[in-house]
């Protein structure tokens, strides 16, 4: 491969690269497009390659603030696909990125969007039945990011695309390496895309759906919001589309069983998700720190309203100000096991302390699981209560636990921590 040429120097022309920007564009160089908006008068010819000029971060406009705050924002099926349900509403979507264009200056922005598995539908119309969802994914994802590219294209915005699987976070150093990702693409002003990887996601093995991908991404950008928009305007106390007694909750501060006996369990039209979804993933979301909103994303005016202060939607505060250390929050997010620890009332407080489970607090053990695996730990009412590494095998603990009225005996047997405090993350 020979030198790169610039396009521009070719025709003798010394433009800005502000001026260029349209010009690499054209030119599809390496497939990668940059957005600049400067008054930086070093041109483009002086560079020997496109990527030297891409790694000088002295043409970009924004470097990263750190006082600026890093939004996530998550638009489902429903939203996408609008009233009629048939095509992608291109009202929405044009709306969404007109808002993500304007207030890029403030903060930082990242968006989930859905839609791939719908837009393989989209696409092969009377086919779409005989095929599986990953299918339906693979041909949809490139006409959902081709639709995002040229809209942001159009607004002088850097697109990339991030598809996450989430078996890689269990590794920690995925899990810093896609951390690093998102921090180099916001520090150079690039708006980061955010979709499951669904055609090589292993049955049972993904995220479940797009609500909990969402504070994934949240979590790895650092946001310090997360904004879900969706069909309704919020969440109710009882679903608003059957039940014309449902009352409108502007703000909810803990998410108990009393809270999630209030929604749906059903997954919405097109997607996978719900309010239900939305629910566990706002309580993942506040544990780490980010203040979570739901709104209804059909209304164009609701994110700008929003994000410019306005009352809008269903705001899940925070919990606390005391941010998760990065070990914590990657079990926070590690957690992809099917197993599960239930825990009596004693250990739940000990565990509220921060205090280590010890075998004697178990009340039962489902799912299969060996030591050094994420386990979901419960109380006995169900709840997920915390996360963590296990230190034993699943078979050893429920041997230990048919001896249950033996406690001596128990603690002979298991004489360390079932699951250490350090590898515990609470779920507020």
């Amino acid at each position: 491969m020979g030198p790169w040429k610039n396009p521009c120097a070719e025709r003798g022309t010394t433009r800005r690269v502000s001026s260029l920007y349209k010009e690499a564009i054209s030119t599809k160089i390496g497939g990668t497009t940059i957005s600049i908006e400067t008054s930086h008068s070093k041109t483009l010819s002086s560079y020997q390659s496109f990527f030297e000029w891409l790694k000088d971060e002295s043409v970009f406009l924004y470097t990263q603030n750190m006082n600026k705050e890093v939004i996530t924002i998550k638009i489902g099926s429903n939203a996408l696909l609008g009233e009629s349900g048939k095509n992608f509403d291109t009202d929405i979507i044009t709306h969404l990125l007109d808002d993500i264009y304007k207030w890029r200056k403030q903060y930082h922005i990242v968006l989930v969007s859905s839609g791939a598995v719908a837009a393989g539908r989209i696409v092969l119309q009377k086919t779409a039945d005989t095929l599986d969802r990953s299918t339906l994914a693979a041909v949809g994802q490139m006409h959902l990011i081709d639709m995002y590219y040229r809209l942001c294209v159009e607004r002088d915005i850097v697109p990339s695309q991030i598809l996450i699987s989430r078996e890689h976070l269990t590794v920690r150093e995925n899990y810093a390496h896609i951390r690093h990702t998102f921090q180099e693409l916001l520090h150079h002003d690039i708006f980061p895309i955010v979709n499951e990887n669904d055609a090589v996601a292993l049955q049972g093995g993904g995220f479940g759906d797009n609500d909990a991908l969402a504070v994934y991404a949240a979590i790895l950008s650092r946001s310090d919001r997360l904004i879900f928009l969706t069909n309704l305007d919020g969440l109710y106390t009882a679903d608003p589309r059957v039940d014309a007694n449902a009352e409108f909750l502007e703000r909810v501060d803990n998410i108990d069983q009393e809270i999630t006996a209030m929604c749906s369990a059903s997954r919405s039209s097109f997607g996978t998700g719900g309010m239900l979804s939305k629910l566990r993933s706002a309580k993942m979301a506040t544990t780490a720190g980010i203040d979570v909103h739901i709104i209804n994303g059909l209304k164009t005016e609701n994110l700008s309203q929003l994000l410019s202060g306005e009352k809008v939607g269903t705001w899940f505060p925070r919990i606390g100000e005391d941010s998760l250390s990065d070990k914590k929050l990657w079990l926070l997010l590690g957690s992809t096991s099917n197993g599960q620890i239930i825990v009596d009332d004693g250990a739940k407080e000990a565990l509220k302390q921060r205090k280590s489970l010890l075998a004697v607090g178990i009340k039962k053990v489902r799912g299969k699981f060996v030591q050094k695996d994420f386990v979901n730990i419960l109380d006995m009412q169900g709840d997920t209560i915390a996360l963590g590494i296990v230190d034993y095998d699943s078979e050893i603990l429920s041997e230990a636990l048919k001896q249950k009225k033996d406690k001596e005996s128990i603690r002979r047997r298991l004489p360390r921590e079932v699951v250490h405090s350090d590898n515990i993350t609470l779920l507020k």
